[in-house]
């Protein structure tokens, strides 16, 4: 089953950038927008991928799993999503997730802005979720670099590395 996201990106600039990304049940879509010496990350992905279930968590297991992806989303960011060369530091960050009862989907929304000490020129974007989270296909990345068009990838390995 496909499914249609659309993702607002705004930056910390005044620029905004509405991507749509198709997602199936098995994928992770993220959108990454590098403007100047910031770079804005916003990733829609399946609950059930992410923590087990794909409801409200509702005993103390599923509990601690959607603490732990918290965690690891404001605290240990680096472990999924890295910036090689350059120091960041988190400026906002958000993680929630929606849930639709009819279609018994949950989907988790999450959200980083990283301030990096210098304008980001050229890096590896380095995307380790698969990593953390086995059960995840496919990762469709929508890239906004600093100069030039906008690129869309399909990672399919375990740990992968886009050039800005």
């Amino acid at each position: 089953m496909k499914k249609t996201i659309a993702l607002l990106l705004l930056t910390l600039s005044t620029s905004i950038f509405a991507i749509e990304v198709k997602q199936s049940k098995d994928d992770i879509s993220m959108a990454i927008a590098v403007t100047d010496n910031i770079i804005e990350i916003q990733m829609e992905a399946p609950m059930e991928l992410l923590l087990g279930f794909k409801s409200k968590p509702s005993n103390t297991e599923e509990h601690n799993q959607w603490s732990q992806l918290q965690g690891l989303w404001f605290n240990n960011l680096s472990e999924i999503v890295s910036l090689n060369r350059y120091t960041c530091i988190e400026e906002e960050s958000s993680i929630e997730y929606e849930i639709d009862e009819e279609l018994n989907y949950g989907e988790v929304l999450a959200k980083a802005v990283l301030k990096c000490n210098t304008m980001i020129k050229s890096a590896d974007l380095e995307i380790k979720i698969k990593q953390k989270y086995p059960k995840v296909e496919n990762i469709n990345v929508t890239l906004l670099p600093n100069q030039g068009n906008s690129r869309t990838f399909k990672l399919n390995s375990i740990t992968e590395k886009i050039s800005l």
